[in-house]
């Protein structure tokens, strides 16, 4: 008598695409004292006093249910800077409506067309504005959905 084993048991696999799969969020953790000189100083970071970060695209803010989403996922993540890409927002709609207790929000909508535009929560707690640079008006890049920013933790 012979056996089969389960692999061979089972019926061939049909070949499938490959498909790309790309993370929808990344949280990274950055430390406050990154310079040596400054860690001889102050003795090495506290891994408590780290920024927590969150990027994610969202392919529109204004799909039922996706601030809910988002506010969700960045409490449970308990972020402390958190960035949207393609947020499909334009200036018909209120910063209000889409505001996160506890955080400020920072936005720059794609103008001219439809689609793209950024924005950033940044908890409260933290020291944060936008900077202006020399070839950006308000912080925001002439032409492009960038936007630089100082947030002191």
């Amino acid at each position: 008598m012979v056996c089969a084993s389960a692999e061979s048991a089972r019926p061939p696999r049909q070949q499938s695409r490959k498909r790309s799969v790309r993370p929808t969020a990344v949280l990274a953790a950055v430390p406050i004292a990154t310079s040596d000189y400054i860690n001889k100083i102050t003795g090495p970071a506290d891994p408590t006093d780290l920024l927590s970060c969150y990027v994610v695209n969202a392919r529109s803010l204004k799909k039922p249910n996706a601030l809910q989403l988002l506010q969700t996922e960045m409490f449970a993540c308990m972020c402390d800077v958190a960035a949207v890409t393609k947020t499909w927002l334009s200036k018909t709609v209120d910063s209000t409506a889409i505001q996160i207790d506890g955080y400020t929000l920072y936005r720059n909508d794609r103008s001219r067309r439809r689609g793209g535009g950024i924005a950033v929560y940044v908890k409260e707690r933290y020291n944060s504005s936008i900077l202006s640079t020399a070839n950006s008006h308000s912080g925001k890049l002439l032409g492009h959905e960038l936007m630089f920013f100082f947030v002191v933790f």
